[in-house]
């Protein structure tokens, strides 16, 4: 129960200012319709209560087998395993991604030559080789200005 508290308050942190932001604007600038004032107040009732479970799941479930995960693999592994991982978990985490989404929805729409799926993906595979190049960097404890000064080229 002291952890659903606790992530309660967090989520409650958030949502809080934005909250009486949008209620400030409804009394004094913005004078929408009281229905959508009352449907913003229902949907942020269940934001709350949804982020709640969701980050309360991420601690019960994916956070711990992550980190179990994780520290197997990195104990039974080679390098070029652990890089491989942590490239694919790059890119599949990255695809899915709504603000990647979002830019190139608007690059689309603003460049005609620039093709969303090809945009998305290149963004995806760009994470992709960071995340390992990070990996590989806490392996060999290389400087991050040589590797920084690498992927200039």
């Amino acid at each position: 129960m002291e952890k659903i508290t606790a992530t309660l308050k967090e989520v409650l942190y958030g949502v809080i200012p934005i909250l009486l932001l949008i209620t400030l604007l409804q009394f004094t600038i913005a004078r929408l319709p009281w229905e959508f004032y009352f449907n913003f107040l229902g949907g942020t009732v269940l934001l709350t209560v949804g982020l709640t479970m969701f980050l309360i799941g991420l601690e019960i479930g994916f956070i711990p087998f992550g980190e179990s995960f994780g520290a197997s693999l990195v104990k039974g592994g080679k390098m070029r395993t652990i890089l491989l991982f942590g490239f694919i978990i790059g890119l599949v985490v990255t695809l899915p991604e709504p603000d990647v989404q979002v830019l190139a929805a608007q690059a689309d729409a603003y460049l005609e030559n620039i093709d969303k799926p090809v945009l998305i993906l290149g963004i995806a595979v760009g994470v992709g080789i960071f995340v390992a190049l990070a990996l590989f960097r806490i392996f060999t404890g290389i400087s991050v200005k040589y590797i920084l000064t690498g992927a200039t080229f």
